[in-house]
């Protein structure tokens, strides 16, 4: 027997076997019977190991089940998850969250100095250094986006009225973030709207330090 496959009676090893056993058969279109005649085994060498009456597979019948179904030996004994054996690779990890931005001016929330969460870059994003994501809490752009949605910034590209913006601004030497709606830029203010209730908000340049671009779902998802 296989070394890596462990001990016939191991019941964990036994019962990943069966079951995926069973799925690649039903999948198959094949019975019991017809499978082990199909790969030249006893008429009931397949139903006798499925109903318990043998308590393992035969290293060289576990290959050859595994070949003919076009999986590994290691994936049918429950050793990886990986039907045909190929690595999968790391999902990269590499978009940062960086906290939350406030859906109202009251409750505005500092951002973290070190990322909260990371989720793998949406296609939009791959390639888009200093990418970041952010949690909106509060409700003032609903329904656009609601407490709890992620959204996404690209740091780099240009923003103009009508735009959905993560304003950033420092006070006491910590950095604040709120979502709204850009309407215009003045010499001394920055002019925002929300929708829920819908207002105006003012932002005074002094202390802005960022005004970033939120990504519409399209282009998040590079369409």
């Amino acid at each position: 027997m296989h070394p890596e496959f462990g001990k016939p009676e191991d019941p964990t090893m036994s019962k990943i076997l069966k079951d995926r056993l069973a799925k690649l058969r039903d999948e198959g279109g094949f019975s019991n019977f017809s499978l082990a005649t199909t790969l030249g085994f006893g008429k009931t060498y397949i139903d006798d190991f499925m109903t318990g009456r043998t308590a393992s597979l035969s290293a060289k019948r576990l290959d050859k089940l595994a070949e003919h179904f076009g999986v590994t030996s290691a994936w049918l004994t429950g050793k990886t998850e990986n039907r045909d054996g190929k690595a999968t690779p790391e999902p990269s990890r590499s978009l940062p969250v960086m906290g939350t931005a406030a859906g109202s001016v009251l409750g505005a929330v500092q951002l973290s100095d070190a990322p909260v969460n990371y989720f793998r870059p949406p296609p939009g994003l791959i390639d888009v250094r200093d990418a970041y994501a952010l949690y909106v809490l509060g409700d003032s752009m609903e329904p656009q986006y609601s407490a709890r949605d992620p959204i996404f910034v690209n740091p780099h590209q240009p923003v103009r009225a009508g735009d959905i913006v993560v304003v950033q601004e420092e006070r006491d030497g910590s950095i604040y973030a709120w979502i709204k709606k850009l309407t215009v830029f003045t010499e001394d203010e920055i002019v925002t709207e929300q929708y829920n209730p819908a207002g105006e908000v003012r932002f005074q340049r002094r202390f802005v330090v960022a005004v970033h671009r939120v990504l519409p779902m399209a282009e998040v998802l590079g369409l």
